[in-house]
């Protein structure tokens, strides 16, 4: 069942006092895989986990992006060199762009302003399948 099938759905209700030793356990285990590990690594995990949550959020809504484009962009984005660049398209920068923007800013605040800019990023022809996106 995915999140978005619960009943509950948006509303999410949980026990801290259940939930806070487990995000600490998690939160130490990370420090100490960090640790362990020289800075390429960790670029290339992040670049790893970074790309299959981009590809797997896209197949929920059942479009499959070309994962050699987008890892492309990520590694461009993420200052990382590879072997064999693959070339990019728009869709795959704007994608990325909006990955990353969610993620290092994710405590700013969700304004239409920043939406209508994603839907620029995604869409960069203007429109959807569906409805066309109109930009403030």
């Amino acid at each position: 069942m995915w999140i978005w099938e619960q009943p509950n759905w948006p509303a999410f209700h949980w026990n801290v006092d259940t939930i806070a030793p487990l995000l600490r356990d998690v939160h130490f285990n990370q420090g100490l895989l960090l640790g362990k590990s020289d800075y390429e690594d960790t670029k290339q995990a992040t670049l790893d986990s970074l790309l299959s949550s981009i590809l797997y959020s896209s197949e929920i809504e059942g479009e499959r992006l070309n994962a050699a484009s987008i890892r492309s962009s990520l590694a461009n984005r993420l200052g990382i060199t590879e072997e064999k660049p693959y070339p990019i398209i728009e869709k795959s920068d704007g994608i990325t762009e909006v990955a990353l923007d969610v993620i290092e800013n994710s405590h700013s605040d969700l304004t239409l302003e920043r939406i209508l800019k994603w839907h620029q990023l995604i869409f960069p022809e203007g429109y959807t399948m569906f409805n066309p996106i109109h930009s403030v």
